[in-house]
């Protein structure tokens, strides 16, 4: 609805309306359900579009419900059921795109994770390589000049 039938100057019965003389003020004739602007010379009736409608449009990976909309209501949006074991990502390589669902690869990675087989290597890799200890169950991280052991405190 338009704003002006929302919130008219003056409302009442048609019988009652003022005089006109005072340019862009609304009545509303409740008795007729009539909008009327006083144009400075006469009250004229108003017309407006009583229903709107509006549609909504989401990404093939989403469903939306209510739509169109008219006059009321609501729009829902969920998003549809995607393959396992994959993420919500832009391209694994080249230029930016809009993401998709993908499976992960290392380069989505911050810092390689490379298990140990037992006990920590005395490579020298890159700062801040993960390494999980199967033998042990530790979680080691190096700094750039030495590992250091992290505190995991697991929960079942």
């Amino acid at each position: 609805m338009i704003s002006v039938l929302a919130n008219p100057s003056l409302m009442g019965v048609a019988a009652e309306m003022p005089p006109f003389g005072s340019p862009g003020r609304t009545y509303y004739a409740t008795d007729t359900e009539t909008l009327y602007t006083d144009t400075g010379s006469e009250w004229q009736v108003t017309t407006y579009t009583a229903g709107v409608s509006v549609a909504l449009t989401v990404p093939a990976r989403q469903t939306v419900a209510g739509s169109p909309l008219t006059n009321e209501g609501t729009l829902a949006i969920s998003d549809n059921a995607q393959a396992e074991n994959e993420v919500f990502a832009g391209p694994a390589s080249g230029a930016n795109a809009a993401p998709t669902f993908r499976a992960l690869v290392t380069a989505d990675l911050p810092a390689p994770v490379l298990p140990a087989t037992s006990g920590m290597p005395i490579d020298t890799p890159a700062a801040r390589t993960v390494r999980f200890d199967v033998a042990t169950g530790e979680l080691w991280v190096y700094t750039g000049t030495a590992w250091k052991g992290v505190a995991l405190a697991l929960t079942s």
